[in-house]
């Protein structure tokens, strides 16, 4: 925990000098360590990776174009719909973390629905 703690304050410094070529620069691995967290067991570590989500996708999407935002959002969806874990603080965080998408101003609900109706197709096959 301590160490997604230590993550943000790093990820903090580069996102004061933010631009869209290093905010797309930033995406790959960032969603690479993100994907990787988000599928950690321990439920401590899951929520602390939904704050820090939701932390770096509110500051690098006003400086993303539609097609990188778009898919960023359809890589942490999946990881976020397809939780596994049985805890309750874990499902609701998640849902939390989906209606802040939603709400948020360069993200928006059109494309939140768009990717959870592929997941659930997806899911139905």
């Amino acid at each position: 925990m301590i160490a997604i703690v230590e993550i943000k304050k790093a990820i903090q410094q580069k996102l004061t000098q933010i631009n869209p070529s290093s905010a797309r620069e930033l995406v790959e691995p960032l969603s690479l360590l993100l994907k990787h967290l988000l599928r950690d067991e321990n439920v401590e570590v899951y929520l602390e990776s939904l704050n820090l989500l939701k932390f770096i996708v509110g500051n690098l999407a006003p400086h993303l174009s539609a097609l990188d935002l778009h898919l960023m959002m359809g890589q942490f969806l999946t990881v976020i719909v397809n939780l596994q874990n049985t805890n309750m603080r874990a499902r609701v965080a998640s849902d939390k973390v989906i209606v802040y998408f939603s709400k948020h101003t360069n993200i928006g609900s059109l494309v939140v629905a768009k990717e959870i109706l592929k997941i659930i197709e997806r899911l139905n096959r």
